[in-house]
């Protein structure tokens, strides 16, 4: 359950008793996130969401982001999409409101059980939050609401980068799928902003593939970002159009002309189910050299 180290001067004997408490409500917790993820892998969302259903602690107090994040994620898959925002937006106050407590408040927690700290989320997580309100305002066709959840990733990205010291490694520290989605967004306005700052999304996830995407995790720019790219650069007629050029010149591509007198269709792959919050237990001998597990 939790990486905890006591000491053996001072503890209580009522804490095996409060340890096995807290283990049942852990394992319960456990238990009810691993069927939503089995549901889901099964494809069954309605049971999934009738699982999640009424019960913003069906995780546990402390997991109430994780519970939010999950219900988001299974009303989207459902095509409930205005279920799924107002989850995520939920996973967004929950978010807020764990990152303006002090630090300090809750690591007490983690003397005894990390389990009784509120889960505050992972980098990324956060910004899928964003990723998915786009993608559910796109689908009832609200593309403003969508742009605003992309240009949110700009602020939440740069908080999060804020947290690391400059010698600190961050290995998080941008999304090129967030900045294609936003590029793409910001194409579909059919203006010359839109185009300019489609491009400037573009070139943000261009970069990141050939940095850090390609040492970290051997992926390479995809195909319809290289196209996406050159579509914008050749209509902005500026010498960075040059660029692209030189760098995916034997790609072929539609005009932005062109595409906008078509109909243009993207298909979003979901790879992969939700991290489940695992159990980790140690044995801490107390004073009189019972065993017991944290």
């Amino acid at each position: 359950m939790a990486h905890a180290f006591l000491r053996a001067a001072g503890v209580s004997r009522c804490l095996p008793l409060f340890l096995l408490l807290l283990n049942v409500s852990c394992a319960r917790s456990l238990v009810r996130q691993s069927e939503v993820v089995n549901l889901v892998a099964a494809a069954d969302y309605d049971a999934a969401r009738s699982t999640l259903a009424g019960d913003t602690n069906a995780y546990g107090k402390n997991n109430r982001f994780l519970y939010f994040l999950d219900r988001g994620y299974v009303s989207h898959l459902s095509r409930d999409y205005r279920d799924s925002i107002r989850a995520f937006a939920a996973a967004k106050t929950e978010y807020d409101g764990l990152y303006t407590k002090s630090v300090s408040g809750i690591a007490v927690t983690w003397a005894v059980n990390d389990y009784t700290a509120p889960y505050r989320g992972e980098d990324f997580e956060r910004v899928a939050v964003n990723i998915f309100q786009a993608l559910n305002y796109a689908a009832i066709a609200q593309p403003g609401e969508a742009l605003v959840e992309a240009r949110e990733v700009d602020e939440v990205l740069a908080l999060i980068n804020s947290r690391y010291d400059p010698d600190q490694k961050n290995v998080y520290k941008e999304d090129a799928f967030a900045r294609l989605l936003a590029g793409i967004l910001y194409e579909t306005t059919g203006t010359l902003e839109g185009i300019n700052d489609a491009f400037i999304e573009y070139v943000k996830a261009v970069d990141i593939y050939k940095g850090d995407y390609a040492k970290d995790y051997g992926l390479e720019v995809p195909q319809v970002l290289k196209e996406n790219i050159l579509a914008v650069a050749s209509a902005m007629g500026s010498a960075e159009a040059q660029r692209y050029r030189s760098m995916f010149g034997d790609v072929e591509f539609a005009a932005v002309k062109e595409k906008s007198a078509k109909a243009e269709v993207y298909v979003v792959q979901y790879n992969g189910l939700s991290p489940l919050k695992v159990e980790d237990r140690i044995p801490v001998y107390l004073p009189d050299m019972s065993l017991n597990w944290v």
